[in-house]
């Protein structure tokens, strides 16, 4: 698993021990079915750091880390049975994400030259390319100024979904800059940099925004620009 995998399942068994402990469940053989219903509702009445109120498809995320470990129970002869194994909570389909205006974009430049380099880095990177947040480290022995292509070789999905694309012209100059200046990659993250976007999305009063929305932005250009879904 990647780190990140592993910090978002440390987080999950967090609150899961806290309603095992609130629930008095201290031996795998008293979970039922219907517990596993009653911590989806349970779950959803907690806020985020934001205020929001923690979605229904988190709390699914983290029941099927405790059916994982129920199933290891099994195994291990600590129970029965894996009651949670077939559990049918339906998803809730995502919130569509909004795509940035020109206006939008402006501001948010502005006020990221207030803010750490490595963030106004990734905005840039993103914006040009649609990657993902993660994606924007991207090693500078992978940016090819001969060829004019960059290639990221760790997108989600893995090394083997690797793929290069032409080197947008506008973040040309930033990517030569940084190259010049001996770094190993376009920039390094602090400790939980999608929260640090949150958080300035936050202060910057643009809470419906979030950094995917770059993404979101690239992908509709090139859709009004009549390039193929493909």
């Amino acid at each position: 698993e990647t780190k990140k995998t592993l910090d978002r399942y440390e987080d999950a068994w967090k609150w899961i021990a806290l309603w095992l402990q609130r629930e008095r469940i201290h031996s795998p053989r008293q979970l039922t079915y219907r517990l596993g219903v009653e911590y989806v509702d349970w779950r959803t009445t907690f806020k985020k750091r934001t205020g929001k109120t923690v979605r229904k498809n988190t709390a699914i995320l983290e029941l099927k880390l405790l059916s994982l470990i129920m199933g290891e129970a099994v195994r291990m002869g600590h129970a029965d049975a894996n009651p949670l194994v077939s559990i049918r909570i339906h998803r809730e389909k995502p919130a569509k994400k909004p795509e940035l205006t020109d206006q939008e974009i402006v501001e948010i430049r502005i006020a990221l030259r207030e803010e750490p380099e490595w963030m106004q880095i990734s905005f840039e990177i993103s914006l040009n390319t649609g990657c993902r947040l993660r994606e924007t480290r991207i090693p500078l022995n992978c940016v090819d100024f001969r060829e004019n292509k960059i290639t990221f070789p760790h997108p989600k999905g893995g090394e083997d979904r690797a793929f290069s694309i032409p080197m947008p012209s506008a973040i040309r100059p930033l990517l030569e800059r940084l190259a010049n200046d001996g770094g190993r990659y376009t920039l390094e993250f602090p400790f939980q940099p999608s929260r640090r976007w949150q958080q300035f999305f936050i202060k910057v009063k643009k809470t419906h925004l979030c950094f995917h929305c770059l993404r979101v932005t690239y992908v509709n250009r090139l859709r009004r620009a009549g390039v193929p879904r493909e």
